[in-house]
């Protein structure tokens, strides 16, 4: 497993004793977190004040749980899960990926955000049909299977991935 101190880079570009919301500006990149999440880049570059990460999976989910400051894990995207909920549930459900977003310094609101699940088709029920079960009456049925917190809001958007690395099927949810 990666340790984030091997990847901290001192020199992070900050003002100095300036604050964001969640702490010290600059403060993805002096954690190492930034550049540990640098591999899982789903746009066109790693670089700029956004960027967006796709295939977080258990060990990175592990990882980013004991790295990310305290202040950081309870942000959600709109209704979706919290940080530390979507870390968590990667952490409990091999084969899960993540994806989300990284807003850098010197951004104000620094931040990781998590606004997509791929969960394995087996952890879901086998009577589950994506389609009715992710509309706004049948979400919290499909929610309280998978155990996750009652202020999760239905996805805006979810679809069937054909295959997972691990070859399984996987249904993923979006929220904007």
């Amino acid at each position: 497993m990666t340790r984030l101190t091997e990847l901290s880079t001192p020199n992070a570009p900050n003002a100095p004793n300036a604050r964001g919301i969640y702490g010290p500006s600059g403060w993805l990149s002096s954690s190492g977190i930034d550049l540990f999440l640098a591999p899982f880049a789903s746009g066109p570059s790693w670089s700029g004040d956004y960027s967006r990460f796709d295939g977080v999976s258990q060990d990175e989910a592990v990882t980013l749980l004991d790295a990310l400051p305290s202040d950081n894990l309870p942000d959600r995207q709109n209704s979706g899960p919290s940080v530390e909920e979507a870390l968590e549930f990667a952490r409990t459900h091999p084969g899960t990926r993540l994806g989300g977003y990284v807003i850098r310094a010197p951004r104000h609101d620094e931040r990781l955000s998590i606004d997509t699940l791929a969960i394995p088709r087996e952890y879901l029920p086998s009577h589950c049909d994506l389609a009715s079960h992710c509309t706004s009456d049948q979400w919290p049925t499909l929610r309280d299977t998978l155990e996750l917190a009652p202020t999760v809001g239905a996805p805006d958007e979810a679809y069937e991935l054909p295959s997972t690395p691990n070859g399984c099927t996987a249904w993923t949810f979006w929220w904007d």
